[in-house]
């Protein structure tokens, strides 16, 4: 499945992770609200889980949880501001839940995790490309 990065300048980068959201708690999907120019009467797929990598919309990446997106349809176009913590109490949209202590922790706990990954992935590719070497 895919985890969103966002770094200092939250462009995003993707990457394989293996880590799984819990039933009682998504993922969280980015550190702040997602600005998104909606469209009059077009339907959007809220994405409820954190593990889309098309934040803040469902790709399908929820498959095998208990999570499902969320149905919106945007009554007129205007820009729209949508939560990527996935903690908002104002679902789909951002509610300021994401500067909260608790929701910051989960999400770097997920960084973390996903960096001593990545940083694991980059040492056996260098392993194998030193064998390919000899």
């Amino acid at each position: 499945r895919m985890l969103s990065l966002w770094a200092q300048d939250l462009k995003v980068i993707s990457y394989r992770c293996t880590a799984t959201a819990t039933a009682e708690l998504p993922e969280v999907g980015g550190p702040g609200p997602i600005p998104v120019d909606v469209e009059a009467g077009k339907t959007y797929y809220w994405c409820t889980c954190g593990r889309s990598a098309k934040q803040p919309f469902c790709d399908g990446s929820h498959k095998g949880t208990s999570f499902n997106p969320m149905v919106w349809k945007a009554e007129k176009s205007e820009t729209k501001y949508f939560c990527a913590c996935k903690a908002t109490k104002n679902a789909p949209f951002c509610d300021g839940t994401h500067a909260k202590e608790d929701v910051i922790k989960r999400y770097n706990t997920q960084l973390l995790k996903a960096n001593s990954e990545l940083r694991d992935e980059v040492a056996a590719l260098k392993e194998q490309l030193a064998k390919q070497k000899v």
